[in-house]
């Protein structure tokens, strides 16, 4: 056999293998939010399952999990995106969420040490730009009773809210805004809340 025909055939058959994996089909997202939102870089929820090639050189999906894990924007990322930084009150914070048969549940902490020792002011949970709940109630968690930067690593302000099934779905964008008591916010990034789904 011909060179030439013997590279033709490879690449006819791992065309063919190409063509006989099954498309990959993702569900399809809403447009970015106008806003301080659509500024945010996007994030998907923990990976439980990884993408793996398979013997039929088809790669297996992957499959992300039923919880997502978000750490507020840096000051470095907030100048970024926002082109100025972020005032003393909007503290640092980390912020999880989890796919519940009922719904959804957030779970908000920032250290004791951030914002001055002080609860932060307010929470916002946000979809596609638009505040869906809210509240203002933290309580410190740890045995720490100071702010101190010894004590303030061990002790944390929290805050926890769950939203019912219907709040959003994958299509949304998901995202948490801490705020001080002079209303500056601090955000996570957009969350694309494909809980449970596959991807390739």
């Amino acid at each position: 056999m011909k060179r030439t025909h013997f590279f033709i055939l490879v690449a006819q058959l791992v065309a063919g293998y190409a063509l006989a994996c099954p498309p990959s089909v993702q569900p399809r997202s809403a447009p970015l939010p106008v806003g301080a939102d659509g500024k945010l870089p996007v994030v998907q929820p923990v990976i439980a399952k990884p993408v793996t090639p398979g013997d039929d050189l088809c790669a297996s999906e992957g499959i992300y999990s039923d919880t997502a894990q978000l750490a507020s924007l840096s000051d470095t990322e907030y100048q970024n995106r926002f082109g100025t930084l972020p005032t003393a009150s909007a503290p640092p914070f980390h912020a999880g969420v989890t796919q519940t048969g009922g719904g959804y549940d957030f779970f908000i902490s920032t250290p004791l040490g951030s914002g001055g020792g002080q609860a932060p002011a307010s929470w916002e949970v946000r979809v596609d730009g638009q505040v869906i709940a809210t509240g203002s109630r933290f309580e410190l968690i740890g045995a720490c009773p100071d702010s101190s930067e010894a004590c303030g690593s061990q002790s944390a302000w929290v805050a926890t809210t769950s939203l019912s099934p219907g709040a959003f779905d994958a299509t949304r964008y998901v995202t948490v805004w801490v705020c001080g008591a002079d209303n500056a916010c601090r955000p996570t990034p957009l969350l694309s809340p494909r809980f449970k789904q596959s991807f390739s």
